[in-house]
């Protein structure tokens, strides 16, 4: 918790930052789900009213949304798109599950970016780097993807480069 109101701070004070969400904003725990309902710290409710009030003095300042597979859990087991309704209750554009955008720069500079939760398993540093490297492939002239679910910062440590047409 520290380091998420760390983060949100740095958002909130510096005047040319910038947040996206890239899912697993809650727990969200089911019956039929990974882990146990009756150990998570917060009910799903106090889970969503804490997310909400942490994030709404930053919410003008967050770009985009996309769901992550902890979100999906209470689509499976009651329709509601929780996400959906997180982001419009703040007012943040809600993606589904991709977004392709542009980030313009001072000058003439464009950065092509492309957001995904990401899915699949992968306990080693490898097997993360594996699944980011295939969401290249859905995206392949993007200059940044932005990943979560590995639960982990992963770095590929250099350039994944795009074999196109030249010119």
């Amino acid at each position: 918790m520290r380091l998420i109101k760390k983060a949100i701070n740095h958002v909130r004070t510096k005047k040319n930052c910038f947040a996206i969400i890239v899912g697993d904003l809650m727990e969200t725990v089911t019956c039929h789900s990974k882990g146990l309902i009756f150990k998570q710290k917060l009910t799903g409710t106090d889970q969503y009213k804490t997310l909400k009030e942490l994030l709404a003095p930053i919410s003008h300042k967050i770009l985009y949304a996309v769901t992550g597979n902890h979100e999906k859990r209470v689509v499976k087991e009651t329709s509601t798109d929780i996400m959906d309704v997180f982001c419009n209750d703040l007012g943040i554009e809600y993606c589904g599950y991709e977004k392709h955008f542009l980030i313009k720069m001072k000058g003439s500079r464009t950065i092509r970016c492309y957001m995904h939760h990401n899915t699949g398993g992968g306990t080693t540093h490898g097997a993360k780097i594996n699944r980011l490297v295939a969401l290249h492939f859905r995206s392949p002239f993007a200059d940044v993807i932005f990943s979560g679910h590995t639960h982990d910062l992963s770095d590929a440590q250099k350039m994944i480069p795009y074999q196109g047409k030249s010119g």
